[in-house]
This record gives C-alpha cells, structure tokens and sequence, in this order.
C-alpha cells in the first residue's frame, strides 16, 4: 500500500512591506558605514590665504655677513607685508648676491624689491623687464629711477655706486609707495 504524502500549500506573503523595511535598515547601515568614514578622513580647509607674512628684518640681519653691500629695507606703508625674503647667489655671477623681498600690498597686489651687486647690471636688468627699453626716469629727493616695461608690471631701476636696486610692482601706485620709501633708505647709505 502506498501512503500518501499531504501535499501542503504555500501562503503567499505580502512581500511589499517587509522589502520596504529591509530597504531602509540596509540604507541606515551604509549611512553610519559611510558618516564613520566621512568622520576619520575629514579634514578642515586649510586657510584660503596661503600667504603668510615674513620678518624681513629677521632675515636681512641674517643675511648681511653673506652679502657684500648694504641690505636695504624699507618702512612698509600701512597694509603691506614681506611674504618673502632671501639672499640669492647672482644669476650668471656665481660671486655676487641678489637680495630679495617680497610684499603683497593694501591693495592685494605683488611688489618685488631686488638689490644686488653684480656686474653684470644690463644682464640683470633685462632678465627682470622686457629689454633695454628705458623711459623717463622717476625723480625723487635722494634718488632718480629708470623706469622699464615688464609683462603685466611696471619695473623701477635705481643704479647706485656699489649696489642695483630694481622694484617690480603689479601697480604702479603701489610701486610709488615703494619708491618714496625706498628713497628714504637708499639716502641713508
């Protein structure tokens, strides 16, 4: 005799719902796997100025038993801020200094002052504007200043006995400012 097996009859299941729950607890899972990665990787903005101001004092007192001439540096006007500043061995004049400040002025512009006491003045110069195309010089009490063109600057070139001191500026007020300072260090030596 041959017993028979029940057959039995499966329930359907509303499915819908439980997948809708299952959904949100998998999304609420990869939400706190990704808010903890987002924890352990986050870092702050870095300060949206890189520029960070400089003691140019500082530096030139260490640089002048290097350099062979004078290290000039100016009283900044209000506003302004050495953000560089370093002595250089000359380009093309391994025997000479370049000693070089950089300021970012009240108006955000970039103004460079190069003094150097290489020989080799033209070559200098010319590296710094577009040529030997000078125009009227600037007068001042103490001192008079060649002026030459330079891409997106305006170039200033005093040439004193035993040093060059070149100032490039974005702006040309910004570089009178310089100037008129300048004029007032470049008379104490």
């Amino acid at each position: 005799m041959s017993e028979e097996q029940p057959t039995t009859i499966p329930i359907e299941r509303k499915r819908g719902r439980e997948t809708a729950l299952d959904m949100l607890r998998s999304m609420g899972v990869l939400a706190v796997f990704v808010g903890f990665i987002l924890l352990i990787t986050w870092r702050p903005l870095p300060d949206s100025n890189g520029i960070k101001p400089v003691d140019a004092f500082s530096a030139a007192k260490a640089a002048q038993s290097r350099a062979e001439f004078p290290l000039l540096l100016m009283s900044l006007p209000s506003g302004w801020n050495a953000t560089s500043a370093r002595l250089e061995k000359a380009p093309n004049d391994n025997t000479k200094h370049v000693w070089h400040i950089g300021y970012v002025t009240d108006t955000d512009n970039y103004l460079a002052v190069e003094q150097t006491d290489t020989a080799l003045r033209e070559a200098f110069i010319k590296a710094n504007t577009n040529g030997p195309k000078e125009s009227n010089p600037v007068r001042l009490e103490s001192t008079s200043w060649s002026v030459y063109p330079a891409t997106n600057a305006v170039v200033f070139v005093y040439e004193g006995t035993d040093y060059l001191v070149l100032v490039r500026a974005d702006e040309r007020m910004d570089a009178t400012k310089a100037l008129v300072a300048l004029d007032k260090a470049v008379a104490t030596f």
